[in-house]
């Protein structure tokens, strides 16, 4: 998006959401709840590097939460879910996915002196990693990658394994990334974990495509295998942590599909993510508590941004 149509599209946004008109739509929709999707936070001279779309600003955040919490209630993913948490006015939950470096020092850090809980999906096998393969790719591409070698990668043999993608791959290369671009360490999360109002969740063992290798893994002993250890594995790691911890999941890459779904419910998940779809109906069914809805959050998106997209306005 050019710089003057974002700068037209949020003086737009602005007007709908000043006016209340967002939030009155919002209400009569009966999407109230939404659960917010983020990566990275990380310093300005940072946020250039690897998948742009993933890497925000911590100035940009800190503005985007603060402006958010003057507009709706900010509470915890489980609170969130409870049908008993008040409906009246809008409520929304901060989750993380991957355990970025930036996410868990300088999100965490905003979050805290704002009085704001978060949940932070872990994918506990990327831990301590240097970088992950799809900044690596999209910094070899200036920022982004293809979205059909990015497809490829993800629905095709490798299912999202970014062993399986670096090997398969004759020209990888591993660029040099900001420390803020490395998935944070055991100690860390840890710490993290220790933290008031911090709550860990699973984002598969490896960050893998759940819904490719579940769908292998109907005719397909060796990736049932694979895939049982994916989603079971988190869920030890989980109960081995000091803090607060939610038996819930959040789909790597937002895939998921009916597979995915019986896939994570078998495994003993109470409820899991995509990273897209908008607002929470006020109350969700219980069959559709395998694919719930996320808003994700990219980088240069507002507060306003957010709250259009409650309101149902905007995709």
């Amino acid at each position: 998006m050019s710089s003057w149509l974002r700068s037209a599209t949020r003086a737009v946004e602005s007007i709908l959401v000043d006016s209340g008109i967002a939030a009155r739509l919002a209400v009569s929709r009966k999407r109230t709840r939404a659960v917010l999707a983020f990566h990275n936070i990380c310093q300005p001279d940072a946020a250039g590097a690897g998948d742009t779309s993933l890497h925000m600003r911590v100035d940009a955040f800190a503005e985007l939460i603060s402006q958010l919490k003057r507009r709706v209630a900010i509470v915890s993913l489980a609170e969130l879910l409870r049908p008993s948490t008040p409906t009246r006015g809008m409520h929304v939950a901060i989750t993380f996915d991957d355990a970025y470096v930036g996410a868990i020092e300088h999100g965490l850090s905003v979050l805290r002196s704002l009085g704001c809980p978060s949940t932070v999906f872990v994918a506990p096998g990327l831990l301590g990693q240097s970088s992950t393969w799809w900044d690596e790719a999209a910094q070899q591409q200036h920022g982004a990658m293809p979205s059909a070698q990015r497809d490829e990668w993800l629905d095709g043999p490798a299912g999202g394994s970014g062993d399986a993608i670096r090997s398969g791959s004759a020209k990888w290369t591993y660029p040099s990334l900001p420390r803020e671009h490395a998935i944070a360490d055991a100690t860390m999360m840890a710490s993290a974990a220790r933290t008031s109002g911090v709550t860990l969740a699973s984002h598969t063992w490896s960050h893998i495509n759940v819904a490719a290798i579940a769908s292998a893994a109907v005719n397909d002993h060796a990736r049932r295998k694979q895939l049982e250890a994916e989603l079971r594995r988190p869920l030890e790691w989980l109960r081995a942590q000091p803090g607060d911890t939610l038996n819930m999941l959040a789909y790597p890459y937002g895939r998921w599909n009916a597979c995915a779904e019986e896939a994570a419910r078998a495994a003993g998940y109470e409820a899991a993510f995509r990273v897209d779809g908008g607002a929470l109906s006020d109350a969700p069914a219980a069959d559709a508590l395998f694919a719930l809805p996320r808003i994700n959050v990219p980088s240069l998106m507002r507060a306003n941004g957010v709250l259009m997209r409650m309101s149902g306005l905007r995709a």
